[in-house]
């Protein structure tokens, strides 16, 4: 089974940016460095918490929010930033459920569904 990766956008209060990403279907919460986050404006809390990120590896995250669109489907996104990650961008759990997004890990593709959330 190999990595299934995208083209998408991430955008801030600053700026968006199209990046390739990797769906990480053992996280929760995905992963952006922070370089990144703060050049497109995305709101960075000054809280530290420990999580596991792509590759294994642990590290210090600070939770941010900005938004990010996966094949037309743009939504507000909370993920964890911090220096350096083992892929520049991850999408976690959180935001595939949030944009009804359904890996196939036999074909290595993925599905759209954008629904509109509940709150």
């Amino acid at each position: 089974m190999g990595e299934i990766k995208s083209k998408v956008t991430v955008e801030g209060a600053y700026k968006s940016e199209e990046m390739e990403a990797l769906f990480d279907s053992g996280s929760t919460f995905g992963h952006l460095d922070e370089d990144i986050a703060e050049d497109l404006g995305f709101v960075i809390l000054p809280i530290e918490y420990d999580a596991n990120i792509a590759g294994g590896m642990q590290m210090k995250v600070k939770p941010a929010v900005g938004y990010m669109t996966v094949n037309g489907c743009r939504r507000p996104v909370i993920i964890g930033v911090s220096e350096k990650g083992a892929v520049p961008l991850s999408i976690g759990l959180a935001q595939m459920q949030l944009m009804g997004i359904k890996l196939d890990p036999q074909k290595e593709t993925f599905s759209v569904k954008c629904t509109v959330p509940k709150v």
